[in-house]
């Protein structure tokens, strides 16, 4: 481990701040750097099949509860928040609405969107402002849900809809303060 060099300001007999009194080398020998963190188990949610009919008044339909479960979070963190965002091609970020997969068999004019527990509003991709409020600082937790849900998205009119296989991923990411 390399030597470093501690420098500090001290004041002088005039009441004035005086640079460079003194610096003193110090080595350091070992250093035993703890990397505090929770292990998050993915999510996998099969959605109901839904007919193209189902799309004719309604823009979101099928919704499904699922949760992320982090797991082992020790204690000592002041907090924890995550952020979550698809990976693909977002249709509004603050709607939290992302495209269907492409390729072979894919529906077209559909999507997928994604709620908080209560299904009352959109988890906005690209925010990082979401607490996990179960979160113990003092304890620690062996197990934290972050429970959503998800629902088919029609993405235009109800005319542009095709019969087809939807599929999305998303990553979460979490935030240690």
């Amino acid at each position: 481990m390399p030597a470093f060099t501690l420098s500090y300001t001290a004041l002088d007999t005039d009441g004035n701040y005086s640079t460079a009194v003194g610096s003193k080398n110090y080595l350091v020998s070992s250093v035993n750097l703890q990397a505090l963190g929770c292990t998050a188990d993915g999510a996998q949610v099969i959605l109901d099949a839904a007919k193209k009919a189902d799309f004719a008044s309604a823009t979101s339909i099928r919704t499904k509860p699922f949760q992320f479960t982090l797991r082992n979070c020790p204690a000592g963190m002041n907090s924890i928040k995550y952020q979550l965002d698809p990976i693909g091609t977002i249709i509004s970020a603050t709607d939290g609405t992302f495209q269907n997969a492409t390729g072979t068999n894919m529906a077209k004019g559909v999507g997928l969107r994604i709620t908080n527990e209560a299904n009352t509003a959109p988890i906005r991709f690209g925010d990082s402002s979401y607490v996990v409020s179960d979160y113990s600082s003092a304890s620690g937790n062996s197990s934290i849900p972050i429970k959503m849900n998800v629902s088919y998205y029609r993405t235009g009119t109800a005319a542009q809809v095709t019969a087809g296989k939807v599929m999305g991923t998303a990553q979460l990411t979490l935030f240690y303060l």
